[in-house]
């Protein structure tokens, strides 16, 4: 059984015993953990989690590694998908949440999560009437548990919907807004400008003893100073002329990594010395499964960076992943440091990555980027590919981790769920987290 932190003891005793409660806990300190003990606790029998489709297949990675019990798990995808009957719990997109909710209903689930709560912040869009409004699943449920690390994005008015479904406000929205908020009458309606400064007391009394949340600060007695983790992704499409290769070469491949899998003990010792001599005769598959892992990477940091997040530092190993990812983050001001940066450029690119706020992401190769520079600014750092040989992997992840860091640092493996990357990602991050103990 996988151990937790004393603050997580905390929030799943505090999730148990309300059937409302909002854990706003900072990214990083393990919400879903919490989540998934907390319905051990209550032994939930049908829990519906909702939540951004590019965290789906990590939500029913992470219940069936922390539930205490086995666990069934449907996963809605795509339209066409149903919910198995022997099911305990549903995991759903909220850009699936309309199209399911007669079938959610249907599936009488005793308990509701709704990850990255903020999704349903503005009462009138579809989603948030699919999953809160009282024809949703969340009037139709025993316990409610909303899980967020921004709880407000702008204004108090975004706390209405938790609130009001809560019970913890009679206001109707409009009330709510002219109660604790700064507004201006518009012919479109009232326009908020900010929250009122002598209604704040008021309105963490309206809080108190529904939301927990603890920051990154509060809790750094408990945490590791660097902790590593696996993300589960759904694989994103790749354009055919993307490709490294066809598909005959990619699927023989394939075959040769499992067959040499199989031939060894995943824990043993010789795994990761195995896969790192067959890297190079294996290139296009790596490439092709780094392709896959873009699209689900984009979606996944871009929710944090948008709901709070400060800085990320993102490594991979191919140029055209490496192209794709600088692309897709171009509203963060992204800096990229791959083989073909020129050396006197370098200094100016980590410079910026750590000076300037609106520079909120570093790309980087992991050869190129992974040793002799400091990434201190961020205190998150993804793997969207990871190198076959761990101590590679361990110096990259250490950017981030060096003098001058004064957060514990986050480091996740993005894994493309129930495949052979998972598998092999499972190896690597394991030897990677050996190696930087040691170093550390």
């Amino acid at each position: 059984m996988i151990e937790l932190f004393p603050h997580q003891h905390t929030g799943i005793e505090f999730l148990a015993a309300r059937e409302d409660a909002l854990l706003a806990d900072d990214m990083g300190l393990g919400k879903s953990a919490q989540c998934v003990r907390g319905l051990d606790k209550v032994q939930s029998q049908r829990a519906v989690i909702f939540c951004p489709s590019s965290a789906r297949m990590n939500w029913k990675h992470e219940i069936e590694m922390f539930s205490q019990h086995e666990q069934l798990v449907s996963v809605l995808l795509s339209g066409k998908d149903t919910i198995h009957r022997h099911a305990t719990a549903v995991v759903c997109g909220y850009d699936l949440a309309k199209r399911f909710a007669p079938q959610l209903l249907a599936y009488n689930p005793d308990s509701m999560i709704c990850d990255e709560f903020h999704y349903c912040k503005e009462p009138n869009s579809a989603r948030t009437k699919a999953v809160m409004s009282k024809e949703g699943v969340a009037h139709n449920v025993k316990r409610r548990w909303l899980v967020t690390g921004t709880p407000i994005l702008n204004h108090a008015g975004e706390l209405w919907v938790a609130l009001r479904t809560a019970g913890r406000t009679p206001l109707e929205y409009d009330a709510f807004i002219r109660r604790y908020c700064l507004y201006k009458n518009t012919p479109f309606g009232l326009k908020i400008v900010g929250n009122r400064p002598e209604m704040v007391a008021e309105l963490r009394g309206l809080l108190d003893g529904f939301m927990l949340r603890r920051k990154k600060e509060d809790v750094m007695k408990d945490l590791p100073k660097i902790r590593f983790g696996e993300v589960a992704l759904s694989p994103g499409r790749v354009k055919l002329g993307d490709l490294p290769c066809d598909e005959t070469e990619i699927k023989r491949q394939t075959r040769l990594v499992e067959s040499l899998l199989e031939g060894l003990d995943a824990n043993g010792h010789t795994a990761p010395e195995a896969l790192a001599a067959f890297a190079n005769s294996t290139i296009s598959l790596r490439q092709y499964t780094g392709l896959q892992k873009v699209q689900p990477t984009l979606e996944l940091l871009k929710d944090e960076l948008d709901s709070g997040l400060d800085k990320i530092v993102v490594f991979a190993i191919h140029k055209a992943v490496i192209e794709q990812l600088a692309e897709g983050f171009a509203e963060y001001n992204p800096v990229v440091i791959s083989g073909s940066t020129p050396a006197m450029a370098r200094d100016k690119i980590v410079q910026r990555f750590q000076n300037d706020p609106t520079c909120r992401v570093f790309i980087g190769n992991i050869h190129a980027a992974g040793t002799a520079i400091t990434l201190t600014a961020a205190a998150s750092v993804f793997f969207a590919e990871y190198d076959w040989v761990p101590a590679n992997n361990a110096q990259a992840a250490m950017r981030a981790h060096r003098i001058g860091q004064t957060r514990s640092v986050l480091v996740r493996f993005g894994a493309i769920a129930d495949s052979l990357d998972q598998k092999i990602q499972a190896i690597v991050r394991r030897k990677t987290k050996d190696i930087c103990a040691v170093i550390d």
